[in-house]
This record gives structure tokens, C-alpha cells and sequence, in this order.
């Protein structure tokens, strides 16, 4: 049944109903968690929450006034207000699932599966997670909405794959292309959680890796703006959609997930290792909790969570590593303090990096490849295919741009789509929890409670983006153009591109993982790399990025130009860098692509494409994702010569 059935068939007794059902769920849950444990529950509700309130409002106040200010235009209606609290509420109850379920199965997975099966049966299973994560990532399902603003008969091929039937006119069946570049951006992720497990398994940097990673995609993009420019193809216009796939991958689902798993596998493995050298109980080694005693369905996040509630990483953050390595990041800052050779010899605990990095590169390739097979499939159609974009309602309709729909068709929408991204995930997590580990987990009420509160609160949250973050940036988009009637050519470009710029530089300021990020920081480089450094080094990142992205659509400007000579500086940066310093520039960019951040972007992007008469408006996410790189890096090295002279 289609999303435009649900909404007639229902009537208004069904609609009560349903949302009467709904809020005593959620209530429901939220009495239950606060029941096992009421300090630590209570505490973590309203942290998240307060987070979310300052993120989230900080930064739709700042737009609304910024276009006040310059644009004399209140952008913030009575809808979007109560859309901003829909999400709100949603990303802290997704939030808190999370915490209570998925991330506890999945460390729990990930420290008992490699005793179970062997290791190529382990890395089959991280990469199959990576795909189920990517699909249930809130911000993934933002990219069908950007479709709305691609002309087709310009950029024919992003069209395609962000339609949800494309009908071609020689007779095929309707395919729902945007369905299969989601599970192509999900191979990419589950590729690159298997070869961020391998580096940890094995111990090798970084550096190396990320260049391997980033050479395939980046050859696909230049073959593609090279040779394949003319129209009606204009494949060099499927740039921006590629290099922003990555970005939208490494959200507050796939990056704890996958960790979990990653890191526990790294860590096995090193038990291993550690006890056939001192003739130990190899099994018994790699059952030891790896990061400190966890209590019943606690998640290790959590606890550390407790005592840091200010910079939490729950809240829509990208980089859950941070707190992964807590209990070790603790105590290698303390023996720096202390001046234990030790430590000095064994050098910081780089678990956890790089996998962020990998799932914001190698998905670009994944799509490239689909760009290309869609190119050949259709090639010869293209031409005279004049009405052959047709958006199906049935799938993924939620996130359209135009008006809003009904609060119904949301909401109906929303819960559908929910459940078909979270059900596989919690359902492929389960099953490789009873058929390889083979025993029910500790605090299994708890952890099942937990995967219900996620889709609760994904729920909530696909509702309140169609209702706000979406039209909110739909709507700066329309009016950033007018500035140019306002104040001149000149100065009106000047008002959008420093409004890119503040944007940027307030979102990550307000983005609760960079605090958690600086003190990672702050451990790794025994304090050399201050966290206030760090933090401000990536927002400028961010805020330079978005702007030269808002560039990029405004004067037409290549992209994959923009790619080559920033990535050209990022890896010249990384090569007479510390490893330490490395991993941390390189995942810093997770930090931009939260489930907030990424679907203004995008609405923002297409919209301004749209008004300015450009054949698509991707790209913003694929240079807020370099700059902080080029930020770290750049700060490190400034901060390393400037103590070399004194």
C-alpha cells in the first residue's frame, strides 16, 4: 500500500489512535529506563536533551536571524517551530536507544564473536553491519529530498539515482534507483569497516591507508569529468553527489555501531597475541572485557558518558570513538602527567581511528560505479527521454520539500520508513547474537527496550525533518539569491557566503562530539594539542568548507578541481605529520555530517541550485569534509614549529 493510501484510507478516529499509541510508547519507555536506574537514566535524558536544545535551536536561531538581518525575511513559521521540537525530542530518544540497545549488543558482539567463528566469518559480518547501519542513518534519508531540485534533463543521471521510480520510455519496469544508492553508499561503509578492522587487527598506520582509499574514487571522478562532460550525459555532474555520499555516512548509528565491533575484533586479537606469548588461556584472555567491567546491559559509551555528561557523544555526533578509548585515553594522560617511561614507549592507543575516515571515502567510489552503470544502461535513452522522471509516494516519500504534507502522511510516512531501516539492523544484530555467540546477553530487557526506543525515535525525527530542518533550508536557499537585488552583485554574494561560513563555524561549535574529540586530542598529544585548538581549528574548517561549496554552486565552479588541490594539501600535510595528530585530522571531518547539519546542507544546496538556474547543488558536504583536515593539520604544524623556536 502506498504512503497517498495510508493518508485517505484514514480516518480521524484511526489518526487519534495511532498517535495516542505512539506518545504512550514513547512515554512508556521513557518510565521503564528511568525504573532500572533512575540517577543514571534521569541524568542522561536531560544531558542528551539540553544538548539537542542547544545544538539544534542554536543553530536554527542563528539562521533565522542572520536572514532577518540582511534579508528583512522571518524564515521560522509556527510549523517549523514545532517541527524543531518534534526533532528534538526524536534525535534524544533515538539517542538514548541507542545507548541502551544497539550499542551494547554490538559491544557485546563484538568481544564474544571472535572466539565463535573465524576471522573471515567475523569480517563478513562487520561488513554486512556497515551496510544495515548506513541504511538506518537518519541523515541517509535526506538524499531523495535533494532529488526534488536536480534538473533532470541537465544532470540526467543524479536524477536517476536519487528517483524513486525512474521509468525510462523504452518500456522497462520502474526501478527505485534511490533505493539502490543507498545500499551501494552502505557497501562502501561495510568496505570500509572491514579494512578499518584489518588496520586495527594488524597495527598499520593510517596514512597509507587513506591515501589507497582516496586514489579509486577520485580516478573514477576524473575520467568522469574528462571524457564524459558532453551533453546529455554530463556525468562531471555527478561529482557532488558522489563525494557527499561519503559524507553522510559516518552518523550517530554506523560509527559507534561499527566500532563496536571493530574495536572489539582489534582487541581480541591482541588478547590473542598477548597470551600465546605468555602461555595463557587464549579464550579466556579474549573474554575479559576489553574496556573496563560492564554492568548489565550498560554500554561502555555510556558509562563514560556519566561522567562527562557536557560532552557527550550520543547526541547525533559522528565520532563515538572518543569514548570508546575513555578508560585507556585516562590512563595513558595520567601517565604522561607522571612521566611513566612506559607509556612513553608504547605511544597513544590508536583504536578506533580510521574507520570514519574510510566511510567517508570509499562510498564515493561505490557510487561512481553505479553512476557508471546507469550511464550505460540508459545511455541511449537519455536523449529522447523527456518525461521519464516520475517520483513514486510509495517509497522513502517523507523527506519531499516541497509543501508539507499532512501531519498524517509524516507521520505514516515516517513509521514506514523507520521500520524498514532500523528492523534489519537490530534484527541482523539478534540474529548473529543467538546463532554465533549463542547465549542471551546480559540485561537483554534492557537491550530490546533499547532498540525500541531507536525506532521510536527515529520515528520522531524523519517527522520533524520534513517539518523543519528541510524547509528551513529550502527556504534560505530561496532567498540567499535575493541579497544580489538587495545590495548589489557583489555584496549579495558576499551575504551568502559569509552566512555559509557562520553557519558552518556554529553548527560545529554547537556539535557535542568535538568536545569529545579534544580531549582525545588532548590525551593522544599528552597535551601539545590544546582541545580549545582543535575545536577551533575544525570549525574554521567547516566554516571554510561550506563556503567554498556555496562558491562552487554560485559560479559554476569544477569540483573535482576543488577535490584534487585540497586533498593535494591534506595529504602534503599528512606526510610530515604525527600519526597521533593524522587520525585525528582525518575522522575530525565525521563531526560535520550529523543528522542536523546534513539535511539543511542539502536542502540548502538544491535550493540555491534552483534558484540560480544550476543543473544541481551538491558538493557542500564534500568540502565542509576536507577543510578540517587541511584546519588540524595546518594548526599542528603551526603549533610544532612555533614551540620549536621557543
Amino acid at each position: 500500500m502506498l504512503a497517498g493510501d495510508v493518508c485517505a484510507s484514514a480516518s480521524a478516529p484511526v489518526q487519534v489512535v495511532s498517535y495516542a499509541i505512539f506518545v504512550i510508547c514513547v512515554i512508556g519507555s521513557i518510565v521503564v529506563d528511568c525504573r532500572r536506574d533512575p540517577v543514571e537514566a534521569k541524568q542522561e535524558w536531560i544531558g542528551v536533551f539540553k544538548e539537542n536544545v542547544t545544538s539544534i535551536g542554536a543553530l536554527s536561531l542563528f539562521i533565522a536571524l542572520y536572514t532577518f538581518a540582511f534579508l528583512q525575511e522571518w524564515i521560522l513559521t509556527a510549523d517549523n517551530i514545532g517541527g524543531l521540537v518534534i526533532t528534538i525530542i526524536g534525535l534524544t530518544v533515538f539517542a538514548r536507544g541507542l545507548a541502551m540497545g544497539l550499542m551494547p549488543l554490538a559491544e557485546n558482539v563484538g568481544r564474544e564473536l571472535p572466539v565463535k567463528i573465524p576471522l573471515p566469518v567475523v569480517l563478513i559480518t562487520i561488513f554486512c553491519l556497515g551496510v544495515l547501519c548506513t541504511i538506518a542513518e537518519p541523515s541517509i534519508q535526506a538524499l531523495q529530498s535533494a532529488g526534488s531540485t536536480v534538473d533532470f534533463e541537465s544532470a540526467p543521471f543524479v536524477s536517476i539515482l536519487l528517483s524513486a521510480t525512474y521509468k525510462p520510455t523504452d518500456g522497462d519496469d520502474p526501478q527505485n534507483w534511490v533505493g539502490v544508492l543507498k545500499i551501494l553508499v552502505g557497501v562502501g561503509v561495510g568496505v570500509a569497516a572491514v579494512v578499518g578492522t584489518m588496520r586495527l587487527i594488524f597495527q598499520h598506520a593510517v596514512k597509507g591507508y587513506a591515501l589507497s582509499t582516496f586514489i579509486p574514487p577520485m580516478i573514477l571522478t576524473i575520467i568522469a569529468c574528462l571524457w564524459y562532460t558532453s551533453p546529455p550525459e554530463h556525468l562531471e555532474r555527478s561529482t557532488g553527489l558522489a563525494w557527499d555520499c561519503g559524507a553522510v555516512t559516518t552518523g550517530p548509528v554506523t560509527v559507534p555501531i561499527v566500532l563496536a565491533i571493530g574495536i572489539g575484533m582489534a582487541s581480541a586479537s591482541k588478547a590473542k597475541r598477548a597470551a600465546a606469548a605468555t602461555g595463557d588461556d587464549v579464550n579466556q584472555s579474549i573474554c575479559q572485557p576489553v574496556y573496563g567491567s560492564v554492568s548489565g546491559s550498560r554500554s561502555v559509551l555510556v558509562q563514560q558518558n556519566e561522567s562527562r555528561r557536557s560532552e557527550s557523544m550520543i547526541s547525533g555526533g559522528s565520532l563515538m570513538l572518543g569514548s570508546k578509548r575513555g578508560n585507556t585515553l585516562a590512563r595513558e594522560a595520567a601517565e604522561a602527567l607522571e612521566g611513566q617511561a612506559q607509556a612513553e614507549e608504547e605511544g597513544p592507543n590508536l583504536d578506533g581511528f580510521g574507520i570514519v575516515t574510510f566511510a567517508s571515502l570509499i562510498p564515493a567510489f561505490t557510487v561512481w560505479a553505479l553512476t557508471f552503470y546507469t550511464y550505460n544502461k540508459f545511455k541511449d535513452v537519455i536523449a529522447t527521454d523527456e518525461m521519464a522522471l516520475e517520483m513514486s509516494s510509495g517509497v522513502g516519500p517523507l523527506l519531499a520539500v516541497g509543501a508539507v504534507d499532512s501531519f498524517w502522511c509524516s507521520f505514516s510516512s515516517a513509521l514506514m520508513s523507520s521500520v524498514q531501516a532500523v528492523g534489519p539492523l537490530v534484527g541482523f544484530l539478534m540474529a548473529v547474537q543467538f546463532v554465533f555467540v549463542r547465549k542471551i546477553p546480559e540485561g537483554f530487557f534492557g537491550i530490546a527496550t533499547g532498540c525500541f526506543v531507536t525506532l521510536l525515535g527515529m520515528v520522531l525525527f524523519n517527522v520533524g525533518l520534513t517539518r523543519s530542518l528541510s524547509p528551513i533550508g529550502v527556504r534560505v536557499g530561496e532567498l540567499m539569491p535575493s541579497a544580489q537585488d538587495k545590495y548589489g552583485k557583489l555584496a549579495g554574494d558576499v551575504v551568502m557566503l559569509v552566512f555559509g561560513f557562520l553557519a558552518g563555524v556554529g553548527a560545529t561549535f554547537s556539535e557535542p562530539a568535538l568536545n569529545a574529540l579534544g580531549d582525545t586530542v588532548h590525551a593522544l598529544t599528552k597535551g601539545e594539542f590544546k582541545k580549545n585548538s582543535l575545536i577551533g581549528s575544525v570549525a574554521l574548517g567547516v566554516g571554510i568548507g561550506i563556503m567554498i561549496g556555496l562558491a562552487k554552486i554560485r559560479y559554476s565552479l569544477p569540483l573535482y578541481l576543488i577535490l584534487i588541490v585540497a586533498y593535494t594539501i591534506a595529504f602534503a600535510l599528512t606526510a610530515v605529520s604525527p600519526e597521533a595528530i593524522t587520525c585525528v585530522a582525518w575522522d575530525s571531518a565525521g563531526v560535520t555530517t550529523g543528522p542536523v547539519t546534513v539535511p539543511i546542507v542539502l536542502a540548502l544546496g538544491g535550493s540555491i541550485a534552483q534558484t540560480n538556474h544550476v543543473a544541481e547543488g551538491f558538493g557542500i558536504l564534500a568540502c565542509a569534509s576536507f577543510g578540517p583536515i587541511i584546519a588540524v593539520l595546518s594548526v599542528a604544524k603551526i603549533q610544532e614549529l612555533t614551540s620549536r623556536k621557543k
